[in-house]
């Protein structure tokens, strides 16, 4: 009886030693700074869809007058050299501040964009157009085959103190998991 729990606590270990070793690879070292990389921003893996929404806080209504609450008009991510990379525009029916917007990372053309910074632009119909910036980051490609992410390293920017910013939401990743399920029959010997 122990001999065959103590067995299968050493398979177990093995398969879970082998399994993790196929999965072990280091990072990449991040690229050098440019001179015209942003300080702050949030980082965000290749190929997941990135939610954000535009979070008004309520000292922005404590102001006099009291100013309306801001419609979304519509957004646009673009490079940071100011190309369009892909825009929702909602001109006849503005979405309030609760809507909660999703770039599926892919250009005009339906083309997944490539790796570095992108700037997320809202507009509104009366607070005016907030930015906020993503980096996003191809995953190494020994993690790619295990679906294993670690977290990434961001640098966001401290939200104003009563103005409206845009929300960079958690992403969703799909993690692997691995179960395994082991029965051991017991024979009390004296049992019919």
């Amino acid at each position: 009886m122990k001999r065959a729990i103590v067995l299968a606590i050493l398979v177990i270990g093995v398969v879970g030693v082998a399994a993790f070793a196929q999965c072990g690879c280091k990072q990449p070292p991040p690229p050098p700074s440019t001179s015209n990389s942003p300080t702050c921003y949030t980082a965000v893996w290749r190929g997941a869809d990135v939610h954000f929404k535009l979070n008004v806080p309520a000292e922005y209504f404590f102001t006099s007058p009291t100013p309306p609450t801001p419609l979304i008009t519509g957004w646009r991510v673009e490079r940071l050299d100011g190309t369009v990379v892909f825009q929702d525009l909602f001109p006849s029916v503005p979405k309030g501040v609760w809507y909660e917007m999703v770039w599926n990372e892919r250009d005009s053309h339906c083309t997944l964009v490539t790796p570095g910074y992108y700037r997320i632009i809202i507009s509104t119909d009366s607070a005016g157009v907030y930015t906020t910036t993503i980096k996003i980051v191809a995953p190494p490609s020994c993690l790619v085959p295990c679906q294993v992410y670690p977290r990434l390293a961001s640098h966001p920017c401290s939200a104003p103190c009563g103005s409206p910013y845009i929300e960079v939401l958690p992403q969703k990743v799909a993690h692997a998991s691995l179960s395994i399920s082991i029965s051991i029959p017991i024979n009390c010997g004296g049992c019919p």
